[in-house]
């Protein structure tokens, strides 16, 4: 599963059929959202890690639990990665979804905010427990 973002809310036992079921939702990439029709918007944003924090916080990325990445999914998310610069903490996070409303709907999910709640002591949060983070604006693309 390279190049997925892991997620895991608690720990989760994924048989070989979740794994492939897993693969092939994700196996639908930007291209097929072209072929559909439908605009893509990319988002970039960053968050932070807890000092000391950074192992647990990418342990807590491996496995992905199936549930979660399946709501990504219902959600528009087509294309979701994160990448941590180790000498500063910080998380960026970059994302294509196919509709904003819908993405922004995610919160709201119990698969979130259960998220949410495990991820609180590895991460700066709110008080919801979200995690603290910043909108990046685009400045630059290649096609």
């Amino acid at each position: 599963m390279t190049g997925i973002a892991k997620v895991v809310i608690g720990t989760s036992c994924v048989t070989v059929a979740a794994v492939l079921t897993i693969q092939s939702l994700l196996s639908r990439s930007s291209a097929s959202s072209a072929a559909r029709g439908q605009k893509l918007i990319r988002k970039g944003f960053v968050m932070s890690v807890t000092p000391g924090r950074e192992e647990e916080y990418e342990r807590r990325h491996n496995p992905v639990r199936p549930e979660m990445l399946v709501m990504l999914r219902r959600h528009g998310v087509q294309n979701y990665s994160i990448w941590l610069h180790p000498e500063t903490r910080q998380l960026f996070g970059y994302v294509e979804i196919s509709d904003l409303a819908q993405f922004n709907e995610i919160p709201k999910t119990p698969e979130c905010q259960e998220w949410w709640r495990f991820m609180a002591d590895v991460m700066p949060h709110n008080e919801d427990n979200s995690p603290i983070t910043s909108d990046l604006r685009r400045v630059f693309y290649m096609k």
